[in-house]
């Protein structure tokens, strides 16, 4: 067999397994549904919580070490108006020297510190939704949930805004396969969150939501 004719082989071959599953799907096989993460990070309550504390923290943080650094500061203008030749300017200059090692030490670790306690928030956020979405799957008969993104293209000037909408996986979703809602009242213990679009459920022969 030439390679023209492998291909067309392969090309009807394609053809027909897509349709197959289409008529699966529309007999009420597989059923696919799709999730917007961003969503889910955005209205998620207790992420929110947990971050608004972390935001209070970096801030304290910044703070103590902006006072540090302005300590410094003073401490080198004392320095600057001081004579070298005074007996107290080598030991105030050793003192500013470790004062600056220790601040630079300092900034290091508490930004090392803060990426790692930053980095545990998303994955326990990114735990809870992928349980929320297997259950929330499996209570509807789901076989696939895909990651989409809901935001749309809206601004023609912005390039990257253009290029994220263009490289979007999904190009569109019927408002029925959006389980979005429902994982984010998993996530929130069982508050009910205004949807991005319609619920699934709404629609005769959805997958149900509970």
């Amino acid at each position: 067999m030439n390679i023209s004719r492998l291909l067309a082989t392969l090309v009807a071959t394609l053809l027909v397994v897509g349709s197959s599953t289409q008529y699966a799907a529309a007999q009420g096989g597989h059923k696919i549904a799709v999730v917007d993460v961003s969503v889910v990070f955005k209205q998620n309550a207790k992420f929110n919580a947990q971050m608004e504390d972390f935001k209070k923290r970096v801030e304290a943080a910044e703070a103590g070490l902006k006072k540090r650094f302005e300590e410094l500061q003073a401490q080198a203008g004392v320095l600057k108006d001081m004579a070298p030749a005074h007996k107290e300017y080598r030991e105030r200059e050793n003192a500013l020297a470790r004062g600056k090692a220790d601040l630079q030490i300092n900034t290091a670790q508490i930004k090392k510190d803060f990426l790692e306690q930053e980095g545990h928030v998303y994955f326990d956020v990114y735990r809870e939704l992928d349980l929320a979405v297997k259950q929330v799957a499996e209570r509807n008969g789901i076989a696939l949930v895909l990651r989409y993104a809901s935001d749309p293209v809206d601004d023609p000037k912005d390039r990257n805004e253009i290029l994220r909408g263009i490289n979007k996986p999904i190009v569109y979703v019927h408002p029925s396969l959006d389980i979005t809602p429902s994982v984010m009242q998993v996530l929130n213990g069982g508050v009910p969150v205004p949807p991005t679009s319609p619920v699934i459920g709404t629609r005769p022969g959805a997958p149900r939501t509970n």
